[in-house]
């Protein structure tokens, strides 16, 4: 009965409607906080679903040196969002725990930031000393952020959380001209039929 009703055509025209209303939803505000034991200056790289940190100074983040004979304590950069809840994340650090170096990279963080130029807001929520964004995703730099980490005047190691609000739209524009091209397509397609 209902296929009668429709037809071919009428089925076209609705699944047309709902790709248009699924390409042309409103841009989406994800959050992630950042947790970190900072001792020094430290950069976080964010590119798509990877994170890295960039220690340029002083002991890695999460490390602090050790006292009294005792091994260090390797604490977790917390990554936490309201999809995964808190990740706790330890990376390898290949040249010790202190200077300029790379650390391992996490890969799969569950809110990716976009490959679209974007701004992204930036909240410290517990700072001893200072952080911030020093790179704003974009073109020009494949789309990666970085953020900054500076507690390099003040002695000894502390926690750092900062929140990061991503506020680019998920969907390619190419994707979002989508819906309305093909509903023009199928506009025009109805046009004919009943012209006939």
């Amino acid at each position: 009965m209902m296929k009668r009703l429709l037809g071919k055509k009428g089925w076209l025209l609705i699944a047309l409607g709902l790709a248009m209303a699924w390409c042309c939803q409103p841009a989406a505000a994800y959050e992630l906080e950042v947790n970190a034991w900072i001792d020094g200056y430290s950069q976080l790289i964010i590119q798509g679903s990877t994170v890295q940190w960039h220690n340029l100074s002083w002991t890695v983040p999460g490390w602090e040196p050790a006292t009294s004979g005792d091994p260090p304590p390797n604490y977790p950069t917390i990554l936490t969002t309201a999809n995964m809840g808190a990740y706790n994340w330890t990376p390898d650090w290949p040249g010790g725990i202190f200077g300029d170096q790379m650390s391992s990279q996490l890969t799969g963080l569950d809110l990716a930031l976009a490959a679209v130029d974007q701004t992204v807001g930036f909240t410290a929520v517990a700072v001893r000393n200072d952080a911030f964004i020093s790179q704003q995703p974009s073109a020009a730099n494949s789309y990666t952020l970085i953020v900054d980490f500076d507690d390099d005047p003040i002695g000894g190691p502390d926690w750092y959380t900062v929140r990061l609000d991503y506020t680019a739209v998920p969907i390619p524009g190419a994707l979002a001209l989508l819906g309305p091209s093909l509903l023009g397509l199928a506009i025009w397609g109805r046009m004919k039929i009943f012209s006939r």
